[in-house]
């Protein structure tokens, strides 16, 4: 009796030693970030110890972290109301991944009165209950955007999802270009279509990652970088840079105080009257969200854009999100639709429910056919050779660069070239543009009306410049062959 007593004795003492060994295992996986591989174990643990408020915290900090925001709720406020206080932290982040930004604030003034009455900082949480307020801010202004397809791919290799045309520049990696590993993260760059001008993310003397440009100068070399000015680098995290065609609207994407996840992207103009850009505009939601948001790229050609999000993936992945840009920026009514709706609509959960206008979706899946099928510009360019037709004169025909025999001339043609190709783009921009704005309501044609009379004044101004350039382009090369 006294032997088989002993021996149960020993059994639950060597199964309370296991079990202990087990949840100091667990607490070693949660320390050191690895809430993947502690997930299945916790899971486990959690049935026989529903109650127990550090598993509910490590269990509920975990979905968290992997991308489960909507499980986390239960176990965190368990471990809340059972004395956890770092759970109304993590409780406030939950809430904020799921647009709930009022609930989020609660948890994170909650959090702030504990920290006060145990004299510790509030630096963090201060920055929390401020993205807290700008998140509800943005989420009564959600833009009304057409996402015609979304995909996950991985994150090493997310640019191979851009289908860019050529006369949209071309994006790379940073290593790739630059042939390079001098930075620890992965930075890009835009080049653009003349492929005379780079604009990249790249390390500052201070180790932070800021906008610079470069030019080329030679067939061989490039300027010295030149960082952007501090109005767009005044973070330490400013990347992911995109020119459009127009040459002077820059978008890129910033971690710093005006951002409401890691990254948000923003963007700006160059001013030619004060030869400076303007401050920054955060572009708001549903391109912006409580996550890392990046790298917006816009064919305007095609009327074809994309933006990279990590929103509820996990760590190796991104979503891409391809979309139809707007003329102008229009937005849901927060105070007509309901709540649920308007949140679904900024996470993009359903892209399907953004597909209001179904000419407007079949329009853009036939430009993105388009795309998809082009060949790439190496075999484009083993083709034919007669990309242009350029008179000379009576006698003088040209379709190749090869055929001038002046090199202003042939110089001065390239620059005009891509002008011609700028004006051309923004002639049939006119005529879309022109076309909603007589299907359009008038709060629609209000905005409208100032970008379409911006660009007919462009074009104004543009067209008689191109013609002077043609005339000097022929008196180049006519003094060449005369000669």
């Amino acid at each position: 009796m006294n032997k088989a007593y002993t021996f149960f004795l020993l059994l639950i003492l060597c199964c309370v030693a296991a079990k202990g060994q087990t949840i100091d295992e667990l607490k070693t996986l949660f320390e050191n970030e690895k809430y993947g591989e502690a997930l299945p174990q916790l899971k486990k643990m959690i049935k026989t110890q529903p109650a127990n408020a550090n598993l509910n915290y490590w269990y509920g900090e975990s979905l968290r972290k992997t991308g489960n925001p909507e499980m986390a709720l239960k176990y965190l406020e368990i471990a809340s109301k059972r004395g956890i206080s770092a759970a109304n932290l993590s409780l406030g982040r939950t809430c904020e991944a799921l647009y709930q930004f009022d609930k989020a604030s609660v948890y994170y003034n909650n959090y702030r009165r504990m920290l006060l009455q145990q004299k510790r900082a509030t630096d963090e949480v201060d920055r929390d209950i401020i993205h807290c307020k700008m998140g509800f801010n943005m989420l009564q202004g959600v833009e009304k955007v057409c996402v015609i397809d979304s995909f996950v791919v991985d994150k090493k290799n997310f640019l191979s999802a851009y289908k860019l045309s050529h006369e949209s520049g071309s994006l790379y990696y940073f290593k790739d270009y630059f042939k390079s590993d001098s930075t620890s993260i992965a930075t890009t760059v835009y080049e653009n279509e003349r492929q005379n001008r780079i604009l990249y993310g790249g390390a500052s003397t201070d180790g932070a990652i800021k906008l610079f440009s470069r030019i080329k100068t030679t067939d061989e070399g490039w300027s010295t970088p030149t960082a952007l000015p501090d109005v767009i680098n005044e973070t330490d995290h400013v990347n992911y840079p995109f020119l459009l065609d127009d040459g002077v609207t820059l978008y890129f994407a910033a971690d710093g105080k005006n951002s409401l996840g890691g990254y948000d992207i923003f963007v700006t103009r160059y001013d030619t009257n004060t030869d400076s850009y303007l401050k920054p505009d955060n572009i708001g939601m549903p391109f912006n969200s409580p996550f890392n948001d990046y790298m917006l790229a816009i064919d305007t050609y095609h009327n074809i854009g994309w933006f990279a999000s990590d929103r509820y993936q996990p760590t190796s992945k991104v979503c891409i999100y391809v979309f139809v840009p707007n003329a102008s920026k229009v937005v849901y009514d927060a105070k007509t639709i309901e709540t649920g709706k308007l949140i679904g609509l900024a996470k993009l959960n359903v892209i399907q429910s953004t597909w209001i206008d179904s000419d407007k979706l079949n329009a853009a899946r036939k430009e993105l056919d388009k795309m998809l099928s082009r060949k790439p510009i190496a075999q484009q360019k083993s083709g034919s050779r007669n990309t242009f037709t350029f008179v000379v004169n009576d006698s003088h025909i040209y379709h190749e660069y090869t055929d001038f025999k002046s090199e202003d001339a042939l110089e001065s043609f390239k620059k005009w070239e891509e002008e011609q190709n700028k004006f051309e783009q923004n002639k049939k921009r006119l005529e879309t543009l022109r076309v909603q704005y007589a299907q359009s309501d008038s709060t629609l044609r209000k905005n409208l009306s100032s970008t379409i009379l911006l660009l007919e004044r462009q074009q104004l101004e543009k067209e008689p410049i191109l013609e002077k350039q043609t005339l000097l382009i022929r008196k180049l090369e006519i003094m060449k062959l005369t000669r």
